[in-house]
C-alpha cells in the first residue's frame, strides 16, 4: 500500500491517525484485551499538527459482535470504568451536577446518536432542586439537553450549550456524537471516549464551534461513535484491500489522480453508513446510555 501524504484521510479515531503503538514526546499508544473486546488509550502529550489531535486522553473500545448481549453488556461496563477514570482527574465534589448533552439530528439516523442516548439517560435535577428528600443515596445529579441541529434551530449548538452551563451551572458535561471513521471495519463498532472535547457535526462533514473545558468553562466527557465513512476512505481501502490479494488495479499515479479527484469533485463530498444503522444506533446508544448511568447512579441495579 502507498503512503499517500498529500491527502488527508479524515478520522475522528485518535487510533486510526496514531496506529504504531509506541510513545515519544508526542504521544503514548497501549492497546490492551478484555476477552474478544480490545481497548485502545491514545494520550497526546504535545499537540502536532500532523497527528491533529487536541491533548488528551483517547480511550477507544472495539466491538467485536455488536448483536451479542453478553459483549455489548461487557462494552457497557468497559465504557464506564473509561468515564469514571476520565471524571477521577477532575475531583468533582460530592453530588456533582451532570449535563448530558445529546449531539446531532434525530431524524437522520446516522447522525441520531446523540438524542437516542439521552432518551435511555436518567435524569434527576429536577428532584434536586424541587424534591430533594425524596433522593436516594448513589442517585446521581442529572440534567439532559439534545440541542438538535442549526438546521433545525438556526442556532448556533454551542450557543445553545453554553447558556444552559452558564445558566444551570454543572459541574462536568458529558457529550454524545457521532464520529467518522477511515475504516468502513469500525463503522457501528468503536466507542472513543475523550477528555479534549468534541467538534458537533464532524461526523457528517458539518464542523461547528469545538465543545471543550476552555469554551464552555466546564470540564467535558465526550462519547462517540464512528457511524459514517467518507467517500475516499472507502474507495482507498478497497483499493488497497485487492492490492494485498496481489493484483494491483492501478498504479501508484493513477491511485492518487482517483484520490485526488475524490476531494475535489463536489459531487464526491459524501459519507456512506451500513445499512444495519438503525439496529446499530439502537444497540449502541443503550450501550452507552447504561454506561453513563451506572457511573452517576451507582446504586441502581441493572438487570
Amino acid at each position: 500500500m502507498i503512503k499517500l501524504k498529500y491527502y488527508f484521510f479524515n478520522s475522528d479515531l485518535a487510533d486510526e491517525i496514531v496506529e504504531k503503538e509506541t510513545c515519544n514526546e508526542y504521544y503514548s499508544f497501549t492497546k490492551t484485551k478484555h476477552d474478544n473486546v480490545y481497548v485502545s488509550k491514545v494520550q497526546i502529550l504535545k499537540y502536532n499538527k500532523d497527528i491533529g489531535k487536541e491533548v488528551g486522553d483517547y480511550i477507544s473500545i472495539d466491538i467485536n459482535n455488536l448483536d451479542d448481549f453478553k459483549e455489548r453488556e461487557q462494552v457497557s461496563d468497559l465504557l464506564a470504568s473509561s468515564i469514571r477514570k476520565i471524571i477521577e482527574k477532575y475531583h468533582l465534589k460530592d453530588n456533582f451536577h451532570v449535563l448530558v448533552v445529546g449531539l446531532g439530528n434525530e431524524n437522520v439516523i446516522a447522525d441520531a446518536l446523540g438524542p437516542e442516548t439521552c432518551k435511555g439517560v436518567i435524569v434527576t435535577n429536577h428532584l434536586y432542586e424541587y424534591e430533594r428528600n425524596s433522593i436516594k443515596k448513589g442517585i446521581g445529579r442529572v440534567s439532559m439537553i439534545s440541542p438538535g441541529v442549526m438546521g433545525q434551530t438556526g442556532l448556533e449548538t454551542f450557543s445553545i450549550i453554553k447558556g444552559i452551563a452558564k445558566e444551570t451551572k454543572p459541574d462536568l458535561v458529558i457529550a454524545i456524537d457521532s464520529l467518522c471513521s477511515r475504516s468502513i471495519h469500525r463503522i457501528n463498532r468503536v466507542i472513543q471516549i475523550t477528555d479534549s472535547g468534541i467538534r458537533p457535526g464532524s461526523g457528517v462533514g458539518n464542523n461547528r464551534k469545538a465543545l471543550t473545558k476552555a469554551t464552555l468553562g466546564v470540564p467535558i466527557v465526550a462519547i462517540g461513535v464512528a457511524t459514517v465513512v467518507e467517500i475516499i476512505n472507502l474507495v482507498n481501502e478497497t483499493l488497497a484491500s485487492v492490492e494485498k490479494k496481489g493484483t494491483a488495479i492501478l498504479n501508484p499515479r493513477e491511485r492518487k489522480e482517483i484520490l485526488k479527484n475524490l476531494t475535489t469533485d463536489e459531487k464526491y463530498n459524501m459519507v456512506v453508513t451500513p445499512k444495519e444503522i438503525d439496529q446499530d444506533i439502537m444497540y449502541l446508544s443503550t450501550i452507552i446510555a447504561t454506561g453513563i448511568n451506572k457511573v452517576l447512579h451507582n446504586d441502581i441495579k441493572y438487570v
